[in-house]
């Protein structure tokens, strides 16, 4: 399911972003998900906490002028990333939701994931002269 997102103002460079935008399409995917089942309030938390942290730190380490900032938010954004791809794991492992019903969404996060790690490694490749 593909959700229109309004795009922010062209002064925030990072909207073009197209892991940005996919981190956003995630969010919004995972409150429908949520709206639809029953979880426990700190699964729902954590999900919604991980997926929001992913967008928040692409934004501002997209804003960041040294490598090593830009890199350091990459990674805490990367690292949200992977903690809600393995919370929808944990919700389907309890039987909260089918497997097939999180494919989607690891899908995303997957997107989301390799997206960091290129950017990740560019910036590497950048800073090291290479």
């Amino acid at each position: 399911m593909r959700i229109a997102l309004p795009t922010p103002p062209p002064e925030f460079p990072f909207a073009n972003l197209d892991m940005y935008r996919v981190s956003l399409q995630a969010i919004a995917w995972i409150h429908d998900l949520l709206e639809e089942i029953n979880l426990k309030a700190r699964i729902r938390r954590r999900l919604d906490t991980s997926s929001t942290g992913t967008v928040l730190n692409i934004a501002e380490g997209h804003g960041r002028e040294t490598v090593v900032d830009q890199n350091r938010f990459m990674r805490t954004a990367q690292q949200h990333a992977y903690q809600t791809l393995v919370l929808l794991d944990v919700m389907a492992a309890r039987k909260e939701v089918s497997s097939s019903r999180i494919s989607e969404g690891k899908a995303a996060q997957t997107r989301v994931i390799r997206m960091l790690h290129a950017w990740y490694e560019s910036n590497n490749t950048k800073n090291s002269g290479a």
